[in-house]
C-alpha cells in the first residue's frame, strides 16, 4: 500500500511516522529497519521491544528518525516495569528513545500522540 501511495504522490514535503501498537510493534520495528523507504518517527506504544531486533540497522535508521515509546501508567498488559527493561535494552543497544508516560492504560493515547515532536 505505501509503495502505491509513494509513487501516486510526491511526498517530499510530508512527514511520514510509522506506529506500532500492542503485537503491531513488533511488526512496525522490523518493517523500519527492513524498509527502503524514510520514516521521520517510529512510534511504539504499549509493548515490549522485539529483543531479537537487528540493533545495528536500526541504530543506522535512527540518523535520520525518531524513535517514541510510548507507555501508559496503568497498563496492565505492558507494565511501567517493564517499560523501563525495554528502555534499558534500547539504550545499552545505541538506540535513542524519547520514552513518554501517558495517563492511560493498554491504548493508543491520542493526547501522548498529538503532543509528539
Amino acid at each position: 500500500v505505501f509503495s502505491e501511495i509513494n509513487s501516486s504522490y510526491d511526498l517530499t514535503a510530508s512527514q511520514i511516522n510509522l506506529l506500532g501498537f500492542s503485537q503491531g510493534v513488533h511488526t512496525a520495528t522490523r518493517w523500519f529497519i527492513r524498509s527502503m523507504y524514510h520514516f521521520d518517527k517510529l512510534i511504539l506504544c504499549s509493548s515490549d521491544f522485539p529483543k531479537d531486533a537487528d540493533f545495528a540497522a536500526l541504530k543506522e535508521k535512527m540518523l535520520r528518525s525518531e524513535l517514541f515509546y510510548l507507555q501508559g501508567r496503568n497498563d496492565r498488559i505492558t507494565t511501567p516495569e517493564r517499560f523501563v527493561t525495554n528502555l534499558e535494552l534500547l539504550r545499552t543497544n545505541g538506540i535513542k528513545v524519547n520514552d513518554i508516560y501517558f495517563n492511560g492504560v493498554h491504548e493508543i493515547n491520542k493526547e501522548a500522540i498529538l503532543k509528539l515532536k
